[in-house]
């Protein structure tokens, strides 16, 4: 049927610039929304890789942390193992000295007995003399 189109008329205008303006305004709204979104999941995404970021910091700053504390305790015990060589050395020293000065009064008295038993009926009057002031002095301690 081949007719012709009637006109459109104010209340139908109307309704389709209604339609058109709210459909436009939704766009709007809705692509806002969408940017919004994507700025957003930017942002988050920005933010959960600082997270990471700072998660990963803490981690390299307890290793450090832990290795200064393994490394400090290693130069304690050299420092310790050093002080108890030193301390070993002293001791071996001390008891050189107390078997030598547990064994000079033996030395004195082979010294001394060495002394006493010279003879000096054979020796000349300096010599003599010298070895009986000697013997004369054993005899008083």
């Amino acid at each position: 049927m081949g007719g012709s189109e009637w006109p459109e008329g104010r209340k139908a205008t109307k309704r389709k610039s209604k339609k058109k303006a709210s459909n436009t305004v939704v766009e709007m709204v809705t692509t806002h929304f969408k940017d919004y979104n994507i700025t957003n999941n930017d942002s988050n995404q920005a933010l959960k890789g600082l997270v990471e970021l700072v998660g990963d910091k803490v981690v390299v700053a307890k290793q450090t942390v832990r290795l200064r504390d393994d490394r400090d305790k290693i130069k304690s015990d050299a420092a310790m193992k050093r002080v108890d060589a030193i301390k070993t050395i002293a001791d071996a020293s001390m008891m050189r000295v107390e078997a030598k000065l547990r064994k000079q009064p033996i030395k004195e008295a082979k010294y001394e007995h060495s002394i006493m038993m010279i003879d000096t009926s054979m020796m000349n009057p300096i010599d003599a003399a010298f070895y009986e002031e000697k013997k004369a002095a054993i005899r008083m301690k």
